[in-house]
């Protein structure tokens, strides 16, 4: 699941907000993704990059996304 998201954010450049069947559009305002992110991290996860994480969670805070 967290390599997913992680996947998500490298081909699309965000993480994502919420994804339902043939909508992946904006459905929510911010992203579930973060804590699932930082969780894993806390909880020492391996497998995944920590850098990357941090990047996509720091892009969710700091740059307005599609106007939101």
């Amino acid at each position: 699941m967290i390599r997913s998201l992680l996947d998500i954010f490298k081909f699309e450049g965000w993480l994502p907000e919420c994804r339902m069947s043939f909508c992946k559009g904006i459905t929510q305002s911010g992203s579930n993704a973060d804590t699932l992110l930082t969780d894993a991290y806390i909880k020492g996860i391996t497998g995944i990059s920590g850098e990357e994480a941090f990047k996509a969670i720091r892009k969710d805070a700091e740059v307005e996304h599609r106007g939101l």
